[in-house]
């Protein structure tokens, strides 16, 4: 008896120690499972390979290396991807000079993060490109360090990989554009994708994917998708084929979460606030009529009245769009549809307006057709539209 019981707190214990190896920025969006810290993507991913964890966050330049077996990485390709973290950029950061040029960085010393970052590895590329390597001393230190040690004068220039909240640590210091020969070498490198912050710089930027174990079970992998999606993180649906293979488990997986989450069936009740299902093909109590729409430079506006049909007031509360329409696209639905009013109290027999815009930035060809969801005295009501498209 005792032997079978500490065979199954064994057992449970190993159930519930699946790990993940992961840089602290972004332990706050990984719950439900156990964090190893490390200061670096590259040695997150080593102990994904020596199997000290079942998961990792790594960023996407060092899968497409390692997986690809390129820029003499050894080839690595016993993982799946399964999520999208927040991406890294790339910092060239100095104190009272710019930097036009990798020219300009001879005969200084640049702060280049931890080795686990590869910063130096790509800035000692684009050096050779440019016949200056030897001129460039690089300095391994952490991010924050080197912030200190470029206001001592220590280092002349910060160039490393981090993340956005980097840039709350850098005033007072200049953020400089990367130089076109720094992108002309960076962008030959899959994984790193050129881009341009919100304040006008240039720079360099790359996803950190979350990678799994191809012995991590159905189950855990369900337990680990459904807490990445309560932290709002990216659960990929498709995957450029240089980084790596898509989990072959998270269209099921998703179908079952979407399954659990789709709206229950709404039982009309006998009370003066009796509300029926826009669905039902009776007298409806609460009608929802598309009146207008108008083009106003690139938004498309619309306009409905929502129609109390009952003696009694309604409170409304608007919860969420479910459309599959956008499944194909590289964005979310929130980045499309704007709306103006989340509260709606509509007196009896009365009607309200309820306006919706919806940005035509995006190309989008095929119709967009789904349904408003409201919360109403407790219950959800879905609405339908349907939209052309955007374009």
């Amino acid at each position: 008896m005792i032997k079978i019981l500490l065979l199954s707190i064994s057992l449970s214990m190993f159930l519930n120690a699946m790990t993940i190896a992961t840089q602290g920025t972004f332990s706050n969006k990984l719950v439900g499972m156990q964090k190893s810290i490390t200061n670096g993507t590259f040695a997150s991913l080593k102990k994904f390979k020596r199997n000290q964890v079942q998961l990792a966050v790594v960023r996407g330049d060092i899968l497409s290396n390692v997986y690809n077996g390129s820029h003499k990485f050894k080839t690595f390709t016993d993982y799946t991807v399964l999520a999208q973290m927040d991406d890294s950029y790339i910092y060239l950061v100095t104190k009272d000079f710019s930097i036009s040029s990798i020219y300009d960085l001879r005969n200084k010393t640049v702060a280049v993060g931890d080795r686990n970052n590869l910063a130096a590895s790509y800035l000692m590329r684009i050096a050779k490109k440019y016949g200056v390597s030897q001129e460039i001393n690089t300095k391994a230190i952490g991010e924050i360090e080197a912030i200190k040690e470029l206001n001592n004068g220590t280092v002349d220039a910060i160039f490393v990989f981090a993340s956005k909240r980097y840039n709350r640590s850098l005033r007072g210091l200049d953020i400089n554009n990367l130089p076109n020969d720094f992108i002309t070498v960076l962008k030959k490198q899959s994984g790193l994708n050129k881009f341009r912050t919100r304040k006008g710089v240039s720079t360099i930027k790359a996803s950190n994917f979350v990678i799994v174990s191809n012995d991590l079970d159905y189950d855990a992998l369900f337990k680990v998708v459904k807490n990445l999606q309560k932290k709002r993180v990216k659960i990929l649906k498709s995957l450029n084929p240089q980084i790596g293979i898509l989990n072959s488990n998270i269209s099921s997986i998703l179908n079952e979460i979407q399954q659990d989450l789709a709206p229950k069936q709404i039982v009309q009740k006998k009370s003066s606030k009796k509300i029926i299902s826009p669905n039902v093909v009776e007298k409806e109590d609460i009608e929802f009529k598309l009146i207008d729409s108008s083009l106003d430079g690139d938004k498309l506006q619309l306009y409905y009245h929502i129609i109390n049909n009952t003696d009694n007031m309604i409170n409304m509360k608007f919860d969420s769009i479910r459309t599959k329409s956008l499944d194909e696209y590289p964005f979310k639905v929130r980045h499309l549809f704007k709306i103006n009013q989340l509260f709606l109290s509509i007196d009896k027999n009365s009607k309200k307006m309820f306006h919706v815009e919806v940005l035509r930035k995006r190309d989008i060809s095929v119709p967009i057709v789904g349904e408003y969801v409201f919360k109403i005295e407790n219950k959800f009501e879905q609405f339908k539209f349907e939209i052309d498209g955007v374009r």
